[in-house]
């Protein structure tokens, strides 16, 4: 990130964060100096580390989302997460944790995310999903998922940078 900025030499202000709403004050600084204080505070606001208990609610979260929109496109195999295998939680948290970490981090980045760890634990495209033979119908590029499929790839990001970014209820460990 770059910015740019035309301030009076020793020009003091406040700044309230949008994700924990603190007042965040820089100090006197000359005008060549206030840009890099900036993006150093912005850049911080961008990259989250959660707590092991706020990470944890988010997957949550974001995986019983998951599993109602599923129910809407007749989708009844997402099991609830007290259910769930511990490599779908695993995999929610991960998630959490790499969208947590980068603000700027896509829907498609999401899903790269996910192709990737399933091909490193051997997972490979079938057309329907088969968890006991590392089947999945979503082992594709992002840009070649069907829209519905995309769709929670993007619900996902919503809910993340929602409650991470933008919310001051979620406590993290910075």
């Amino acid at each position: 990130m770059s910015l740019s900025l035309l301030l009076p030499s020793s020009c003091r202000f406040t700044l309230t964060c949008l994700v924990c709403a603190e007042k965040h004050s820089l100090p006197d600084l000359e005008e060549a100096d206030t840009a890099p204080a900036i993006e150093q505070l912005l850049e911080n606001e961008m990259k989250r580390t959660l707590s092991p208990h706020s990470l944890l609610a988010i997957a949550i979260i974001c995986h019983e989302a998951n599993r109602a929109y599923c129910a809407t496109l007749g989708d009844d195999s997402q099991p609830e997460w007290k259910d769930a295998p511990d490599w779908q939680k695993e995999s929610a948290k991960a998630s959490v944790r790499m969208h947590a970490e980068d603000s700027r981090a896509t829907p498609r980045d999401s899903h790269t995310a996910w192709f990737d760890q399933k091909t490193k634990d051997g997972w490979v495209y079938g057309p329907v999903k088969a968890p006991k033979r590392k089947e999945h119908p979503c082992m594709v590029p992002f840009d070649q998922l069907p829209p519905e499929q995309q769709a929670k790839d993007y619900l996902f990001h919503a809910i993340v940078h929602s409650l991470v970014h933008h919310s001051p209820l979620i406590p993290s460990t910075l």
